[in-house]
């Protein structure tokens, strides 16, 4: 399900290229809503798919935050809705009970989602899927909620811990994380001695393509690993995503 939901887009414009058609092919025959099985049917398939993709899109996004609660629920009601849909479009004399029903759960995988981002919302770090095209650079820094500084309790100044939490710099969220660790870099001490390119050519090697800016990891790490915490904390308050707020 997990790979179903990362193509929410292609899944929406699918739906969306369903739908057109079938519009277009009722305003041919001088009735844009055309009673014909095979066009009502490929209506509400393409309607489905449309409510499908946007409940996945939730979904997806909700998980990478963190909130992966509706998940199955949501899953399963648009596996559902798609197989209803598919059905009807594929065996027309039954697209009046069908169709209905598939569009009806996908709706309902649509408004669960939206009552869960009323209710509790979640936004995720970086997407891992996108609606076709990345992001323009700059504009989705990965950042990460509660942001505090605390000092370790046993790691002495200027000692290189063999693992230290890299979250504590202004910037680096637990993905990035992981990647500077598969990267060799676990310790404040490691951070600090390498330069921005270096950390952007190890976010590079990872395929981690959402905007992130290390120029100022290098300094916040020289900071931590000297337990200066009242000076990072001053400069992780001037940043956002790890870039200065203007």
């Amino acid at each position: 399900m997990t790979k179903l939901a990362k193509q929410f887009a292609w899944i929406f414009f699918l739906g969306f290229a369903i739908f057109a058609v079938a519009i277009g092919f009722g305003q041919m025959s001088g009735d844009v809503f055309s009673n014909n099985p095979s066009l009502f049917s490929l209506r509400y398939l393409g309607a489905g798919l449309m409510a499908a993709g946007a409940a996945l899109w939730i979904s997806t996004r909700r998980s990478e935050a963190g909130k992966p609660g509706l998940t199955t629920l949501i899953g399963m009601l648009v596996t559902l809705a798609i197989v209803l849909l598919v059905v009807a479009a594929i065996f027309t004399n039954a697209a009046s009970y069908f169709s209905p029903a598939g569009l009806g759960f996908a709706a309902s995988a649509m408004v669960v989602g939206i009552l869960a981002m009323l209710v509790s919302p979640a936004f995720p770090q970086p997407l891992t899927a996108s609606w076709p095209g990345p992001a323009a650079p700059g504009t989705l820094p990965e950042t990460h909620s509660n942001h505090s500084v605390h000092a370790p309790e046993v790691d002495m100044p200027g000692s290189e811990s063999e693992s230290d939490d890299l979250t504590k710099i202004e910037g680096i969220g637990p993905k990035i994380q992981g990647i500077l660790h598969s990267a060799g870099i676990t310790s404040y001490a490691s951070l600090a001695q390498k330069t921005p390119d270096d950390l952007r050519e190890a976010l590079k090697n990872a395929n981690f393509s959402a905007p992130a800016d290390p120029s100022s990891w290098p300094a916040q790490a020289a900071l931590a690993n000297k337990s200066d915490w009242a000076a990072l904390k001053a400069m992780a308050d001037s940043l956002q995503g790890g870039r200065a707020v203007s």
